[in-house]
């Protein structure tokens, strides 16, 4: 997982940069359609960081009383 919050922010940053050159129609349509392209690819990163992020919430959540290792989470994520 990419646990590195500023890495995550940065990712969202160039996503919402990549929005608002798109909203203004005025780029060449391959250079829009590599714009498009690059937020798709930033789109499904994020949502695999928050995916990763939602399950070990969901590890805490759920824990009884096994204390939270990155073994556990590698366990569980072999199993999905």
């Amino acid at each position: 997982m990419d646990s590195d919050p500023s890495k995550f922010n940065a990712k969202l940053e160039k996503l919402s940069s990549i929005i608002e050159q798109l909203e203004q129609n005025n780029l060449p349509i391959e250079d829009s359609l590599k714009l498009f392209e690059e937020g798709v690819q930033l789109t499904q990163q994020a949502q695999k960081t928050i995916a990763k992020a939602d399950q070990r919430v969901q590890m805490l959540l759920n824990s009884n009383d096994d204390p939270l290792t990155e073994d556990n989470l590698k366990a569980d994520e072999n199993e999905r």
